[in-house]
């Protein structure tokens, strides 16, 4: 029986790890992935087709550079941060502990750069940065439905475990 010990906590520890080493390998096929997809159809105008690549997002203070789908729902979010229009607001959404595990480096002023399908290139300045809860986003969203900004929106904190209680959301302005 103690000779079986080591290896039951073995096989319990990797059962433990699979789930969080299956995300990461994931995540990594779809980082790697990304460029090529980008590459493929950026020069091309998008047809707005849910789910289809719709930017290529990049913020060099957080070293953020990522591919951004068009609608947003359980299996693109798990795969890309995605785009929404609200008004005249661009909503970028993207889980915090896979591709806005980044943005907690944001700062006001930063530049957060966007290059569109068809080679549409727009540049943005981190205006604002909201932490709220978790029923108190949509309101701060929605007050901006009128301006054209990008906002950008993760939970909240960052290295929280388990599901995250509030929420950060970026405003930015083009300039």
């Amino acid at each position: 029986m103690r000779r079986s010990i080591p290896w039951l906590l073995l096989v319990l520890g990797l059962a433990v790890m699979a789930r969080p080493a299956g995300r990461w390998v994931k995540r990594a096929w779809y980082s790697w992935s990304a460029a090529r997809i980008w590459n493929d159809c950026k020069t091309r105008p998008a047809s707005g087709a849910f789910g289809e690549p719709y930017a290529w997002l990049n913020i060099p203070r957080s070293g953020m550079d990522l591919l951004v789908l068009a609608g947003a729902d359980e299996t693109n979010l798990s795969r890309f941060p995605c785009r929404e229009q609200v008004g005249d607001a661009t909503l970028v959404m993207a889980h915090r502990d896979t591709h806005f595990q980044g943005l907690e480096k944001i700062n006001e002023g930063d530049v957060i750069l966007v290059e569109l399908r068809g080679g549409v290139a727009r540049k943005y300045q981190c205006r604002s940065i909201h932490i709220v809860e978790k029923g108190d986003v949509e309101p701060l969203i929605q007050k901006q439905r009128n301006n054209d900004c990008l906002l950008l929106l993760t939970c909240y904190p960052f290295h929280c475990i388990g599901p995250a209680p509030q929420r950060f959301l970026v405003v930015a302005s083009p300039g």
